[in-house]
């Protein structure tokens, strides 16, 4: 039996076991273990306009959770209505990708995140501008505040 299909299998059983650390693929865990108040803000940025440079465009804006996590268009709209080189792909699952991107340019969703943030076609923001924006706003103040030590930083955004 090959090793993918037995870590399905023992997956499936809800038997708790290592994979194998050149295994890529890896099942879904049972529990993510999150934060409630952390998620929360992750939620709520992920839905925010205002991370893009000119506030058009959210995460969410090319990320639909209901329609599987994309836009369903051949080439993603940016904040300025320019096509993006892409489709937008499923979001769905995503933190546990071991590359990020079609082209798995980026290996993890932190460095793919701090890319579609600064493209000049998708977002086109700048982080300064972002953790003002961030920081700025009395409810995330307070969210970050109580769920973060350091507060609105680039990091925790």
């Amino acid at each position: 039996m090959k090793i993918a299909s037995m870590i399905i299998l023992l997956a499936v059983a809800g038997t708790s076991v290592a994979e194998p650390l050149s295994e890529p693929i890896k099942p879904i865990p049972l529990n993510t273990n999150q934060d409630p108040a952390r998620a929360a803000i992750g939620r709520q940025l992920f839905n925010d306009v205002r991370l893009s440079a000119n506030s058009r465009v959210s995460c969410s804006s090319c990320h639909d959770i209901a329609k599987g996590g994309v836009d369903g268009k051949v080439h993603s709209i940016g904040f300025n209505g320019q096509l993006t080189a892409v489709n937008a792909p499923t979001v769905l699952n995503a933190a546990l990708n071991f590359k990020q991107f079609w082209n798995g340019r980026a290996d993890s969703l932190k460095a793919q995140v701090d890319e579609v943030i600064q493209n000049p076609v998708e977002m086109g923001s700048h982080w300064v501008d972002v953790v003002e924006k961030v920081s700025h706003d009395a409810g995330y103040k307070k969210s970050f505040g109580d769920a973060y030590k350091d507060g609105v930083t680039k990091a925790k955004i």
